[in-house]
């Protein structure tokens, strides 16, 4: 069963304390590095960055709603040759789930890999966020902005401007990781939700370096404004139909896999059919030629 916190905001400051969180996991042993999202110069953007010095993680901007590029790639660009380290990749819902379905086809290696989603209220292109930082439309007040929304179960843009077409399709702004950063139904301006899932904490309290032992407890408001959110979002409530249908999908599953298995066996068939034959006219020519 996942752990329940909750991390305090000090002066409003909701970044900060995401950053203060994510640094205790380097300066605690949990993790040697961070694949996290940094604020460029212009503050038209950010890039992700692999941090290994828990001062230069000051500049991360975690929340920030920009997606540049799509992090599974730069994780499995990274993963690619084993990681040598315990590494944390701070990523969005769809860049976990599409770490997912690189695992599949093992173009990403989870060994030493520990997902860390947050809850995202969506992203803008790249154009459109630029222009907004020179209206003064971007920046921090943007993003404070998104985060009184989330409290509320909501996420809209500013006037004029919209979300990337994928952000506005996404049924699950909700991540699921080894460590989840939750902001939706939270007022950020004061604290932020940390889920920590079982596998994690087992893995850290092996290693003698489990720094999730704070008591304190998201509020009520907060967990129901959250768990709204996911059921009006996914279309998926936390209903005996939900949990009927995760019981049965293992079954689906396993026949759907037979299915195929049998498929591939009878579809191999032919073509080990055809190689015979072919080998025994190649055969038959040879010994004409011979003779």
């Amino acid at each position: 069963m996942a752990k329940l916190a909750a991390v305090k905001v000090k002066d409003g400051k909701t970044d900060e304390a995401i950053i203060d969180f994510l640094k205790s996991l380097i300066e605690k042993g949990v993790v040697e590095d961070l694949i996290l999202p940094k604020a460029l110069p212009s503050g038209e953007g950010v890039v992700q960055t692999l941090i290994r010095d828990p001062v230069c993680s000051v500049a991360g901007a975690p929340s920030h709603p920009r997606c540049p590029c799509q992090s599974a790639r730069v994780v499995s660009n990274l993963s690619i040759k084993n990681l040598g380290k315990k590494v944390g990749a701070v990523m969005k819902s769809c860049e976990i789930r599409a770490i997912v379905e690189l695992a599949k086809f093992l173009q990403v290696k989870l060994d030493n890999l520990y997902l860390i989603g947050i809850d995202c209220p969506g992203t803008f292109e790249v154009p459109d966020y630029a222009k907004m930082v020179q209206e003064g439309k971007g920046g921090e007040k943007l993003t404070q902005e998104l985060f009184r929304g989330m409290e509320k179960g909501e996420s809209a843009p500013p006037a004029d401007y919209v979300f990337r077409t994928a952000c506005q399709m996404c049924e699950y702004p909700v991540p699921q990781a080894d460590i989840v950063l939750k902001l939706y139904g939270y007022p950020t301006d004061r604290e932020i939700g940390i889920e920590v899932g079982k596998n994690w904490r087992r893995r850290s309290k092996r290693k003698g370096s489990c720094p999730f032992r704070a008591k304190i407890r998201p509020t009520e408001p907060g967990l129901s404004a959250r768990s709204s959110v996911k059921e009006r979002r996914s279309g998926m409530p936390s209903s005996r139909n939900s949990r009927e249908w995760s019981r049965a999908f293992p079954l689906f599953w396993t026949g759907l896999q037979r299915v195929s298995v049998a498929t591939i066996a009878w579809w191999r068939v032919p073509s080990a059919i055809a190689r015979n034959v072919s080998s025994g006219r190649r055969s038959l020519n040879m010994r004409e030629i011979n003779s």
